[in-house]
């Protein structure tokens, strides 16, 4: 599952006030449960309850932020891992997809709780 914001419909659309819980998540080349890469708008107000992943190309668990947006107040909570690559994937960078505004980046409030 990605959570993203980008540019393509000209303006900026925020993510907020997404839950997804009791789910069963399985990708072969991906991040299973992703937030990013394409960061334009904000995202907040996120939370992940109950999920096992039984396989990840990537990690189980990522915040990828490239364009400027401010990613916070997000909860996971009880997610299992099985097969991942690596459990957690946090990237930071800069690319300015959003014409005219140089990227500013903030995170905070980021819960990561009971995940194995």
């Amino acid at each position: 599952m990605q959570l993203k914001s980008d540019f393509s419909v000209g303006r900026v659309i925020e993510v907020y006030n997404v839950t997804c819980r009791d789910s069963i998540i399985s990708t072969d080349d991906t991040t299973a449960l992703e937030i990013g890469s394409e960061t334009v708008g904000d995202i907040h107000d996120i939370r992940f309850f109950n999920i096992t992943t039984h396989a990840a190309g990537d990690a189980g668990i990522g915040i990828v932020t490239m364009d400027g947006s401010n990613v916070y107040d997000v909860l996971y909570e009880s997610i299992t891992m099985n097969n991942v690559t690596s459990p957690f994937q946090f990237y930071v960078r800069a690319l300015a997809a959003q014409p005219s505004s140089p990227p500013q980046h903030a995170s905070g409030d980021v819960y990561i709780m009971a995940c194995m």
